[in-house]
């Protein structure tokens, strides 16, 4: 009975689409990290083909974009494997 009231208060619809945009930023920031992480993996996975394994496990957990980038700088300036496994050792387990 009072649905059809409750679902057409000006506040309600307000606060429906409030949520929904908020919904459509959190969903749009997570797909850029997803994308980072594939990208950062398949870049490891193309240098050091051995690390693969360690760096879909250690690259999944970091959920900070600015950590994210800071992987990036530092795997392309890596001279070499054991340099790499200390980055991705260094990230927590």
């Amino acid at each position: 009975m009072f649905d059809h009231l409750w679902n057409e208060s000006p506040m309600v619809q307000k606060m429906k689409e409030e949520s929904e945009a908020r919904g459509k930023a959190e969903g749009k920031a997570e797909g850029k990290l997803v994308g980072s992480q594939e990208m950062l993996i398949s870049v490891i996975k193309t240098r050091f083909p051995t690390l693969t394994e360690l760096a879909q496990q250690r690259i999944t957990q970091i959920h900070d974009a600015s950590a994210l980038n800071l992987l990036v700088r530092q795997i392309v300036i890596a001279p070499d494997e054991s340099t790499m496994r200390w980055l991705l050792d260094s990230i927590a387990a």
